[in-house]
């Protein structure tokens, strides 16, 4: 699962094969705009992938702070479906933002093969990132249906103690 070193050229010969074959696909205009094209929707989807990485943080404080409350019934499944589906939205996103580095051998395949294999990688860490997306929508649907059905025992508490401090 954590391979950190494939796909990484570790000699000089290996770095030459590799900037070579780059090079040959990206030989004249057309092909590096269509690469660039690719990177850079791959690379819109990493930012919107970061931003809600760090809104799912706020989720998770979010519903830890709800955690310190008494928990039950509605509450308290509506508190792990959030949650977990909080943490499944950020397992999704990782896998979107997961640096991947094509291999010499990749590159060698020819722009059209390489083009179908970026697009490819854009699909799939589309769908993850729609996926991820939906979770978190979940979680935030779950947070406020957390809050709707505490404020009013909140509020209704705050009432009692105002009504029993002014009757003193």
């Amino acid at each position: 699962m954590f391979k950190l070193l494939p796909r990484l050229q570790k000699t000089e010969e290996e770095r030459q094969k590799h900037i070579k074959a780059l090079s040959h696909l990206i030989a004249n205009e057309a092909d590096r705009n269509l690469f660039d094209h690719f990177y850079q929707t791959l690379t819109i989807l990493d930012a919107k992938s970061s931003s809600l990485l760090v809104f799912n943080g706020i989720i998770i404080a979010v519903f830890a702070v709800f955690m310190a409350g008494d928990m039950a019934g509605i509450d308290s499944t509506a508190m792990i479906v959030g949650v977990v589906s909080t943490l499944l939205s950020c397992l999704l996103l990782l896998l979107v933002v997961l640096v991947h580095w094509s291999s010499t051998d990749v590159l060698n395949l020819g722009k059209e093969k390489y083009s179908s294999l970026l697009l490819k990688v854009r699909n799939s860490r589309t769908l993850k990132y729609r996926w991820a997306w939906c979770c978190s929508i979940l979680a935030l649907i779950c947070l406020c249906v957390i809050f709707f059905h505490q404020y009013p025992r909140e509020h209704k508490r705050s009432e009692i103690s105002h009504s029993s401090t002014a009757n003193c």
